[in-house]
């Protein structure tokens, strides 16, 4: 006899089943009528769900994983059905607890509309420090195609060292993260991706971050270097800890013994996040940072960077604030190493030699040489 799990939820979005269940969704988050209910075929790769909407799918892309590897017999994947059901899905409650329709009626706008209605995107209409209409602009006049020729370029850094690993879902993992940003000669600033293939983390499917142990960490983010070019500088923080200045000094030997130009970041651990956030925030709110949305790989990417910074909520008496299991801030602390350091640092464009010619000969010297 096949086994069967049943089980219910409530829709939030930084929840892991709502990767499960993104598929019935609409843009606006809820429901899809024409999906509700629908059957789906998946199997669980490397701790990955992959799904499909029959079984002759993996037979086509994955025989491997419904192949039984012994005898070479078919082996059918699992289904998987999502069901939205509300209160209005159950009349015989309706009808002994009428009352309890009105309190869900009267919650706060998200509450009622997560609660009541099944909006998985519903959220508290908290007051956000950064908004990506801000380095969008209005109209998305501030979204360009191309870093201007001549600007200084950074790659700047967040790093960790802990691996990822399905077996023991350890999702509380920091991640390695790194962001582009340039400015040009007029004082404005430019977001960008531009990540290498390496630099990609396969769970959470986004390019710009990963999870991985120091040696490959390291080695991704030389691959990044090679691929952002040597007059990239590369800005990695030092971490607080006894052995930050190690780690960090061992990094800067291998970048510059590549040829890259490597700096210690501007900020410091000591200080708050918003601290070091606030100055790239200002610059965002005067209109002085635009972003390449066109160098981020995927609409998944180019979210992840925007979500992890409208995340940010500091408590606005304390400025104090902590990421979690699902709310991360890897990738602000990158917007604020990057801006900090083109911002502040003293660069010197030294000039192109060989775009002079030599002067020619002059007749003194021809009669010299010729003595």
């Amino acid at each position: 006899m096949n086994s069967v799990c049943v089980a219910s939820c409530n829709p939030v979005k930084d929840s892991w089943v709502f990767d499960l269940v993104s598929w019935y969704l609409d843009d606006e988050g809820f429901v899809d009528k024409e999906k509700n209910g629908k059957i789906r075929y998946y199997v669980v790769n490397e701790g990955q769900f992959i799904f499909a909407d029959d079984e002759e799918w993996f037979k086509e892309n994955m025989p491997d994983s419904v192949t039984n590897s012994l005898t070479g017999e078919y082996i059918p994947p699992k289904r998987f059905c999502f069901v939205q059901l509300t209160i209005f899905s159950n009349p015989v409650l309706l009808q002994k607890n009428p009352r309890y329709l009105s309190e869900l009626q009267n919650l706060p706008p998200h509450e009622r509309d997560a609660q009541l209605y099944g909006n998985w995107f519903a959220k508290a209409d908290k007051p956000a420090y950064f908004d990506r209409t801000m380095v969008q602009g209005k109209y998305g006049e501030r979204i360009v195609d191309s870093v201007p020729l001549g600007a200084t370029r950074v790659r700047a850094w967040d790093k960790a060292a802990t691996e990822f690993i399905p077996k023991i879902n350890n999702t509380d993992a920091d991640f390695t993260a790194c962001i582009g940003m340039a400015k040009d000669k007029l004082g404005n600033y430019y977001i960008y991706g531009d990540f290498c293939k390496e630099n990609y983390d396969p769970h959470e499917k986004v390019y710009g971050k990963f999870r991985k142990n120091s040696a490959q960490r390291d080695q991704i983010m030389l691959e990044q270097a090679n691929y952002d070019g040597k007059e990239t500088y590369v800005v990695i923080a030092k971490d607080a800890a006894a052995d930050g200045k190690t780690v960090y000094e061992q990094l800067a030997r291998n970048f510059l013994a590549a040829g890259f130009k490597v700096k210690p970041s501007k900020n410091t651990q000591n200080q708050s996040k918003w601290t070091r956030f606030e100055p790239f925030l200002c610059a965002c709110q005067a209109g002085l940072v635009h972003i390449v949305e066109s160098t981020f790989p995927d609409k998944r990417t180019l979210e992840m960077f925007y979500a992890e910074l409208e995340a940010f909520n500091p408590d606005p008496k304390t400025g104090k604030w902590r990421s979690g299991r699902h709310v991360k801030d890897d990738v602000l602390d990158c917007c604020s190493d990057a801006f900090a350091f083109l911002s502040t640092e003293k660069i010197y464009q030294v000039p192109n030699l060989g775009a002079f010619a030599s002067p020619p000969p002059t007749t003194k010297a021809i009669a010299l040489a010729d003595m």
